[in-house]
């Protein structure tokens, strides 16, 4: 009988990769080395082993953990929590030993002290809320692409295609993303664990942590194994969850609504605040002014407003579903446009003298107008190569959703003549879905060439860059190759999609007002400060000398520093803001880089038009 050696082998013993074991012995060798995670875990779990252990049945890791899809042991798990917060606390002390040495007032020494000891506590707290993330990311996820899976497999179900072969087929799936884990998670229970399907389902869905997935899962098991209308029940059950996704879409509009706003009323009530409070001091040479007040518009202005636009960018983007669609071009673009704008903006600005002036404290006209032209410059620079690489890969991907179902009604009618699916599909072909058109008859024609359908559809697919007509198209191929594309298939394919296009339309209906709100915020911003620099100008040049009293020495340079100033910030947080209307308008980052361009122009044109007769 063999038995496990675990003892380390002696001087001299040591096998070569894949020299076989000695017989009667099990081979615990690794593999593959291990890797840094595996051996981090290692050491964590060997010294805060036990801690390890009760913190996982104090805070019941092993549940957040399996809801969260990790595949790590709750009490290795929690080791490795206590393990960072350790090397935390050793970081936070020797950060500490220079600090007590430091010339620094001890007000100061105490500040900083409880800043580097929050460190370790929010390590802790960080460790045990990832599991909860990533669950609630795993539950976001799958509520999304749930309607689109029932209807993927309602359509195979009613072409009579088992269970077993619709979660392998999802699971090869490659229009699905968080379903597909899902799936493939259920047939590794099966092929590795060996479980049945049902079984498997079971296992999966009732530690899931999204409530519409495992009602709809176990659901299903249930009415197979009680012999029940498997049909029937998902097209029921598919109904309910297209009625649940419009109640999400209306409470996505109102969230995103609710963010919009109170971005914009930090932006832009924020922003004219502090750009006027810097704007007067710096011209009457009080409160405002001074290098501290520099030094503190630069941090707000160039650090604090890019980085809420960016929390921004975050948030919405969890808000929004999941576009489905990577454009890699636009990404590559953006990566190598940053670096050239930067480039560009020190060469505008070192040629024409105006980083020479700036450096000097020499400011007037000219070099008010010549930064606002290179800033404006440097930023298009980033901004257009990317609006046109991203309107480049997404031509011809909007409004595809109502002719994409016109199609699918079509098809299911001329397909209950008798014609073969592919028959069906060429001479359906013939008529005109607008924008949609170019794609059924690419298809059509390589089917007409005797191509596969299957090939034919991914070949075509390959320049779609929308994720709802690609997976509904692949939706259609499976149900024609695997189901044999009956007309009540189809038909079944054609109304479901139908109640999707629909849903699509809403969400980008219900989102569109907020798409204008940076452009509002934007240009109110530039033109209340721009308008308290002149009121604040006019009003020191019509005053008496003798009643200005210190402010008497006011001078023209001290107008073009802060116009010059101020000019460079407004047109950076515009470019941000466009940024974030590309995202709600669209769902995409590098939409927002379209918008960018035109709304950091819209503001340079009317920042010229106020300052540039002053």
């Amino acid at each position: 009988m063999p038995f496990l050696r675990l003892s380390r082998r002696k001087r001299g013993e040591e096998r070569s990769a894949g020299q076989p074991a000695p017989p009667g012995l099990i081979d615990l060798t690794p593999s593959r080395p291990l890797s840094f995670t595996e051996k981090f875990d290692a050491i964590a779990f060997s010294a805060f082993g036990d801690l390890g252990a009760r913190l996982a049945r104090t805070f019941e890791l092993e549940r957040l953990l399996a809801e969260a899809g990790l595949n790590v042991h709750p009490a290795v798990y929690g080791a490795r929590v206590i393990f960072v917060t350790y090397l935390a606390i050793v970081a936070v002390l020797l950060a500490l030993l220079p600090v007590i040495y430091l010339p620094l007032p001890l007000p100061a020494k105490l500040i900083i002290a409880i800043v580097l000891a929050m460190i370790p506590v929010y390590t802790f707290l960080m460790g045990l809320m990832y599991p909860q993330s990533k669950a609630g990311e795993r539950s976001r996820r799958v509520e999304y692409e749930l309607p689109f899976a029932a209807t993927y497999m309602t359509t195979l179900a009613r072409g009579g295609i088992s269970i077993g072969k619709i979660i392998e087929k999802m699971a090869e799936s490659k229009v699905f993303f968080a379903m597909r884990n899902e799936a493939r998670r259920i047939m590794r229970e099966v092929r590795f664990f060996g479980r049945d399907i049902l079984s498997a389902i079971e296992y999966v869905a009732a530690r899931h942590p999204n409530r519409l997935f495992k009602d709809f899962m176990l659901g299903w098991v249930s009415v197979i194994r009680t012999g029940g209308d498997i049909v029937h029940y998902l097209e029921a059950k598919t109904t309910t969850l297209f009625e649940a996704r419009i109640n999400a879409i209306r409470v996505v509009a109102e969230r995103i609504a609710t963010f919009a706003e109170a971005y914009i009323i930090f932006a832009v009530i924020g922003s004219i605040g502090f750009y006027v409070f810097f704007a007067a001091g710096s011209l009457l040479g009080i409160g405002g002014g001074g290098p501290q007040a520099l030094i503190s518009f630069i941090l707000f202005s160039f650090i604090v407003l890019p980085l809420v636009s960016l929390a921004t960018l975050v948030v919405i983007g969890k808000m929004l579903p999941p576009s489905g669609i990577k454009l890699e071009k636009s990404k590559r673009v953006v990566l190598a446009s940053i670096p050239l704008a930067l480039v560009l903006f020190f060469l505008l600005t070192a040629v024409t003298g105006v980083l020479g002036n700036i450096m000097a404290g020499n400011y007037d006209k000219k070099t008010f107008m010549l930064t606002l032209v290179a800033t404006l410059v440097s930023l298009e620079a980033v901004a257009v190569p990317t609006a046109v690489a991203f309107l480049s890969e997404t031509r011809g991907a909007k409004g595809l959703e109502h002719s994409l179902a016109s199609f699918l009604r079509d098809l299911a009618e001329v397909r209950k003549t008798g014609l073969s699916p592919e028959r069906s599909l060429v001479y359906v072909a013939r008529r005109d879905y607008g924008r949609f058109t170019w794609i059924v008859r690419q298809i059509a024609a390589r089917v007409a060439w005797g191509f596969p359908l299957r090939k034919s559809t991914e070949a075509v697919l390959k320049r779609v860059k929308d994720w709802f007509t690609v997976m509904i198209l692949t939706f259609l191929v499976d149900a024609i190759d695997v189901g044999g594309g009956s007309p009540i298939t189809l038909d079944t394919l054609a109304r479901f999609t139908s109640v999707l296009a629909e849903l699509e339309v809403d969400l980008k209906r219900r989102t569109r007002p907020y798409v204008f709100m940076p452009y509002f915020g934007a240009i109110l911003t530039a033109v209340a400060t721009v308008m308290v620099l002149q009121f604040t100008v006019q009003t020191l040049t019509a005053a008496p000398q003798e009643a200005l009293g210190g402010l008497a020495g006011f001078t023209p340079e001290q107008f073009w520093q802060a116009a010059t100033i101020f000019s460079m910030a407004v047109l950076v947080n515009s470019f941000m803001m466009g940024m974030v209307a590309g995202k709600i308008s669209a769902r995409f980052t590098e939409a927002g880089f379209l918008h960018a361009a035109l709304l950091t122009a819209i503001v340079a044109a009317v920042v010229l038009a106020l300052l540039g007769g002053a």
